[in-house]
């Protein structure tokens, strides 16, 4: 379903801080639904039904699993760059 122009897609991102990928299809899909039931015949979702959608729909990764995945992207990055290249003939 399109966007409304109400939708600062921008603000959204910046609001969606937390949220896994399953998390904002979940915030998506609710947003789409708020706007039917609002009215059946809706053709755009607004930000009133993203605001209405997020009252429901939480984020899912905490402040602690953000850290943990930062911390673990640059070690990964760090042991890559310590692997010795080798030559295949």
């Amino acid at each position: 379903m399109p966007l409304d122009k109400t939708v600062n897609v921008r603000e959204l991102a910046r609001l969606a801080a937390g949220y896994s990928g399953a998390d904002v299809e979940a915030l998506c899909r609710e947003a789409a639904f708020n706007a039917l039931r609002t009215e059946p015949e809706a053709k755009e979702v607004t930000a009133d039904d993203f605001t209405s959608a997020m009252e429901n729909i939480k984020p899912s990764i905490t402040p602690d699993m953000e850290t943990w995945y930062q911390s673990f992207t640059k070690r990964i990055r760090k042991e890559k760059t310590q692997i010795p290249m080798t030559t295949i003939t």
